[in-house]
């Protein structure tokens, strides 16, 4: 068999296994999780430290005491930590200023009757910032310090001479705590599937749910034979140029759309963009004489790999030196028409978390992008913001 007939096939298996899977997942409801509707599946703050801090509490939520922190102990063995005279948890806990050597905010931070601490830094995608374990130390001596990441990294900024610190994962310790939270709570529903959803979401952010088992299923297949490997190496070599010519083709594509609203697109560092190997965040932004007589230009800008999320929104052309009467209009306007949209910063007027995230690199974004569908919902966005913007200030747009 030559090499494109069983690329072919290959793909064709891969393709019945795939569906497979997708039946699988539609009839267990496993694509249903209420952290992803709501795109808070890597909210470190507000999804995953309120969300374990909360079981942590035994005065939270879940009205079960001390019984998730005993199960959180037997996972995590923490010597002589005493919660039987009552104890704090606390998300994002304030350390003080941050200086060379101390201060800055602790993501979850438990406090008991004798002063002894744990403290708990949570890093999902986040960078992890300079010295950020040994300010802690220095901060909370007494302390027993945890470093969560998704699967139990070492710190990068703080050796482990420097800090006595434990590395602890979610792919392993938080899920095998929550197992057992689940088990204590299977007579409460609520709380049970709740915990389950949960668990859901880290088992996807970790590559252990339905989509493992799958690929584990198509490594199978590309095992089978030399003919099936020297196949995927021809498709996972052809990988770099695919990328490449999806972003290269929405580039050309993107002046069409600012042409249709009148609108000048500005592309910085295309090239780079397209090939991925530039530091440039991967934005576009559109103006006209318009917007510029407001200081403003539309942009959207991709995810940057663990660092920013991508956004949409009124950037300044230069930061005011006063905000225009018309800015509190827009702003109003913007989050009526996006909602929960509010955020302002001194670059920005206005903006929003793209929903859903999107990475420049990701397969599941390029595919989005040649088929259409993120295209079409890009153009319907900035489409929005014109409109919000010439009802707010009645500019011929």
């Amino acid at each position: 068999m030559n090499d494109s007939r069983e690329i072919d096939q290959l793909l064709r298996e891969a393709q019945t296994i795939s569906e497979a899977y997708n039946i699988v997942a539609e009839t267990t409801g496993e694509r249903f999780n209420i952290f992803s509707i709501l795109n808070v599946e890597t909210d470190e703050v507000k999804t995953h430290s309120g969300f374990i801090a909360e079981l942590l509490d035994e005065k939270g939520s879940h009205g079960q005491g001390t019984i998730f922190m005993e199960k959180f102990n037997e996972c995590i063995p923490i010597e002589d930590f005493d919660i039987e005279n009552g104890y704090d948890v606390i998300v994002e806990r304030y350390a003080g200023k941050v200086t060379e050597d101390k201060g800055g905010r602790i993501d979850i931070f438990i406090k008991n009757k004798r002063s002894d601490y744990i403290l708990i830094e949570n890093k999902i995608y986040a960078q992890e910032q300079n010295k950020q374990l040994l300010r802690y130390q220095n901060s909370f001596p007494n302390s027993t310090i945890l470093y969560l990441t998704l699967r139990g990294e070492e710190s990068k900024q703080t050796s482990s001479d420097e800090v006595n610190y434990t590395p602890i994962s979610y792919q392993t310790d938080i899920i095998n705590w929550l197992e057992m939270c689940q088990k204590e709570a299977v007579a409460i529903p609520i709380l049970r599937e709740t915990i389950t959803q949960y668990i859901n979401l880290i088992k996807k952010l970790t590559g252990q749910n339905l989509n493992k088992k799958m690929s584990n299923e198509i490594i199978e297949r590309i095992l089978r034979n030399e003919e099936s490997m020297e196949a995927y190496r021809g498709l996972f070599n052809s990988r770099k140029d695919l990328e490449e010519r999806i972003r290269r083709s929405f580039c050309q594509r993107l002046p069409k759309i600012a042409e249709q609203h009148k609108l000048e697109l500005e592309i910085k560092g295309k090239e780079e963009i397209v090939s991925g190997i530039g530091r440039n965040l991967p934005a576009f932004k559109f103006h006209n004489e318009k917007l510029k007589a407001l200081n403003l230009k539309f942009i959207f800008r991709f995810q940057e790999p663990k660092l920013r999320k991508p956004i949409i929104g009124l950037q300044y052309i230069e930061k005011p030196a006063n905000q225009l009467p018309q800015y509190d209009e827009i702003r109003e306007r913007f989050d009526i028409e996006f909602g929960n949209s509010d955020k302002t910063s001194t670059n920005f007027l206005c903006y929003l978390d793209y929903q859903p995230n999107v990475g420049w690199e990701a397969l599941r974004t390029l595919k989005r992008i040649h088929f259409g569908e993120f295209e079409e919902d890009l153009n319907s966005k900035i489409k929005k913001v014109l409109k919000i913007i010439k009802e707010a200030t009645n500019p011929d747009l």
